[in-house]
C-alpha cells in the first residue's frame, strides 16, 4: 500500500508531500489542474520512462519518492539483492537535467531493473495510455481462472503427477542415452571382478611370495656352488697328482723324514672324501623349490594391479567398488523395464485429471464469462462480452497446467469479433472492463495499490454512480486511487485529494492536498455545477458523500 509521495521540482510540482490510507481515493481538480501529474510522479518512481523533460523549468534536477508497505515478494527481492529493510519501503529517483538518474531502495542505490521488478508486486495501473493488470498477461489467464473455479489444489495435484512423470520420463531417457556405454562398462566390469575373484590374492600374500621367490634365488645360488666345488674334488686328475706324488716318494726317495709327508697326502685323500661327502650331503638337503610357480604367480598378481592402475593392496577395495558399481548399474538397466510401466501409469492418472480439471474449467469459465457481463452492463458497456478461449493440447504437449491453453478474449460492439482484451477497447473502456474484473476476481490477483485514471471518462449520472460502487467497493480489499471528473465517483471515495494550478511570476505550479469534509463539499459542488457553486450543488455534494469515516 501506498502510504506517502514526496516530489521536489517535478514537471509543474515545486514541493509536495501528500499521505495516503487504505481505502478508496479520488484525485479532482478542474481540467488541466495537473491531476495526472500525480500518477506520472509515481509511474516516474516506479522506473517508467518520459519522453520529455520532467525537471521543473529553471531546475537542476527532481526528486521523487515514494513510501510503501513491503509484502512477502518484495522482502524476498530486497533479501536476494542485500538491502535491508525494517517496516517500509522507499523508493527514491533522483534526475539530472538532460537525462542522468538514479534509483534509490531504503537509500540503497540499486538499478532500474530492480526498481521496475519491485514494482510489479506493488501497484497495478490502469490509465488512458498504461495498464499494468496481470490480466492483460495471457500467460496469467489460466492461473487466474483456476483461483476464481477454486482449482487450485487440483491443480497442483496434476502438477506434481506431470513433475513425477516428467522426472522419470528424463530418467529413462538417459538409461536409454547412456545404454551402450553402460553395456560397454558392465562388460568390463563383469570381467574384471571375475578376473580378481579367481586370483584369490591372500592379503599380504606379494610379500610373502616376494621373501619366498628370494629365498629360492639365494638357495638356486647354493646349490650351483656346491655342484662346482663338487666337480672341482672329485674330479681324477687331483686323486692321480696325490697318489703319483706317493708313488715317486715311495720309488725315489729313501729318507724316512718324507714319513710324514706320506701321511699327509693320505690324509689330504680322506679328508677330500669326507669334504666331498659332506656337500653331497648338503646339496641332497637343498632340493631346490619351484621358483619358476612361485615367479609366476608372483608377476600375475602385479600384472593384475598394473592393469586397473592401482596397488596390490587396493586390489580388495577395487574389487569391492567394481561390485559395487556392478549391482548399481545391473539395477539401472533392470529399471528401465519398470520405468516404462511407471510412466504409462502415470500418464493415464495425469490425462484422467487433466480431462477433469479442464471440465471444471469450462464450467468456471462460464460463470465467470456470466459474472463480467452483469458487472459490465452497468458500466455502459452492455453490449460488451468476455470469453475463455480454450485450446487443448494432446498429450504429447502436456504441461504442469494441464492440457488447458486459455486466453481470455473480449467484444466491445454487437457483431464485432472477440480479440485480446488490450486490443478492442479505448483507454476509459478498458479501464472499466478491468474494474468489472477486479469486481468479480476483487479477493484474487489483486495488488495492494491499484491506480485508475480517469476511468470515467465519457459517462455519467447512472454509469458513474456504477463504477463508483464499484471503486468503493474493490477499496475494502485494497488500496483504490482514482483520478476522476465525476462527482458520483467521488461522492464515494474514503479520501479526497484536490489538485490545483496556480501561477506566480510567469511560472506555473501544480498542487495537492487532502481535503476536510467541508472542503469535500465544495469541490463536490463545484464538480456538479461548475464555477458558481450554489447550496442546490452543496447538498447534492452533500447526498452523493454517502461514507465520510476514514478508514484506517
Amino acid at each position: 500500500m501506498l502510504r506517502n509521495l514526496s516530489a521536489r521540482n517535478f514537471i509543474l510540482i515545486d514541493q509536495l508531500d501528500l499521505d495516503f490510507a487504505s481505502g478508496f481515493h479520488v484525485i479532482t481538480g478542474e481540467t488541466g489542474s495537473g491531476k495526472s501529474i500525480l500518477l506520472d510522479a509515481i509511474l516516474f518512481c516506479l522506473g517508467q520512462k518520459f519522453d520529455v523533460d520532467i525537471v521543473r523549468s529553471g531546475c537542476e534536477s527532481c526528486v521523487v519518492s515514494l513510501e510503501m508497505d513491503l509484502n512477502p515478494q518484495i522482502e524476498m527481492l530486497l533479501t536476494e539483492n542485500a538491502i535491508s529493510y525494517e517496516d517500509t519501503l522507499i523508493i527514491k529517483r533522483h534526475q539530472l537535467v538532460g537525462g542522468r538518474k538514479k534509483f534509490l531502495i531504503n537509500d540503497q542505490q540499486v538499478t532500474q531493473k530492480l526498481v521496475e521488478q519491485v514494482a510489479e508486486h506493488l501497484v497495478e495501473i490502469h490509465g488512458q495510455n498504461t495498464h499494468s493488470s496481470s490480466l492483460l498477461d495471457i500467460s496469467s489467464h489460466l492461473k487466474i481462472l483456476d483461483s476464481y473455479g477454486g482449482l487450485d489444489t487440483t491443480r497442483d495435484e496434476l502438477a506434481n503427477i506431470f513433475k513425477s512423470w516428467q522426472k522419470c520420463e528424463k530418467e529413462l531417457q538417459e538409461i536409454k542415452r547412456e545404454r551402450d556405454i553402460v553395456d560397454r562398462e558392465i562388460d568390463y566390469l563383469e570381467f574384471a571382478v571375475q578376473e580378481i575373484r579367481a586370483m584369490k590374492i591372500a592379503p599380504g600374500e606379494e610379500a610373502i611370495l616376494a621373501e619366498k621367490r628370494s629365498i629360492l634365488q639365494a638357495q638356486e645360488r647354493n646349490i650351483k656352488a656346491i655342484q662346482d666345488i663338487l666337480y672341482s674334488i672329485t674330479s681324477p686328475d687331483l686323486c692321480d697328482q696325490i697318489l703319483l706324488a706317493q708313488k715317486i716318494i715311495y720309488k725315489q726317495i729313501k729318507d724316512d723324514s718324507f714319513k710324514d709327508i706320506l701321511a699327509n697326502f693320505d690324509q689330504s685323500l680322506i679328508c677330500l672324501e669326507e669334504a666331498r661327502n659332506a656337500l653331497e650331503i648338503k646339496l641332497r638337503n637343498l632340493e631346490p623349490g619351484n621358483i619358476e610357480d612361485v615367479e609366476e604367480r608372483l608377476f600375475a598378481i602385479r600384472a593384475i594391479a598394473r592393469k586397473h592402475n592401482v596397488t596390490i593392496e587396493e586390489l580388495p577395495n577395487y574389487l569391492t567398488q567394481a561390485e559395487q558399481k556392478l549391482v548399481e548399474l545391473m539395477a539401472k538397466v533392470h529399471a528401465e523395464a519398470g520405468l516404462v510401466e511407471q510412466i504409462h501409469n502415470m500418464k493415464e492418472e495425469y490425462q484422467i485429471k487433466a480431462i477433469t480439471l479442464s471440465a471444471k474449467r469450462k464450467l468456471a469459465a462460464v460463470e465467470l464469462e456470466n459474472k463480467i457481463a452483469l458487472e459490465l452492463a452497468p458500466l455502459k458497456m452492455a453490449f460488451a462480452t468476455l470469453q475463455v478461449e480454450f485450446n487443448t493440447k494432446s498429450l504429447e504437449n502436456a504441461a504442469s497446467t494441464g492440457l488447458d491453453d486459455i486466453r481470455f478474449i473480449a467484444s466491445i460492439n454487437p457483431g464485432s469479433a472477440p480479440a485480446p482484451i488490450d486490443k478492442i477497447a479505448s483507454g476509459g473502456e478498458l479501464s472499466r472492463f478491468m474494474l468489472a474484473f477486479k469486481a468479480v476476481l476483487f479477493d484474487k490477483f489483486t495488488k495492494a495499490t491499484i491506480i485508475f485514471d480517469e476511468i470515467d471518462t465519457g459517462i455519467g449520472g447512472v454509469v458513474a454512480d456504477a463504477v463508483g460502487e464499484r471503486l468503493k467497493f474493490l477499496g475494502k480489499v485494497a488500496q483504490v486511487i482514482s483520478i476522476t471528473h465525476q462527482p458520483q465517483v467521488a461522492g464515494k471515495a474514503n479520501h479526497h485529494i484536490f489538485v490545483s494550478k496556480k501561477h506566480e511570476n510567469g511560472m506555473t505550479f501544480s498542487s495537492a492536498k487532502l481535503l476536510s469534509y467541508d472542503k469535500r463539499v465544495e469541490e463536490i459542488a463545484r464538480m456538479i455545477s461548475g464555477q458558481k457553486v450554489t447550496e442546490i450543488s452543496r447538498n447534492a455534494a452533500k447526498e452523493l458523500i454517502i461514507c465520510t469515516r476514514t478508514i484506517s
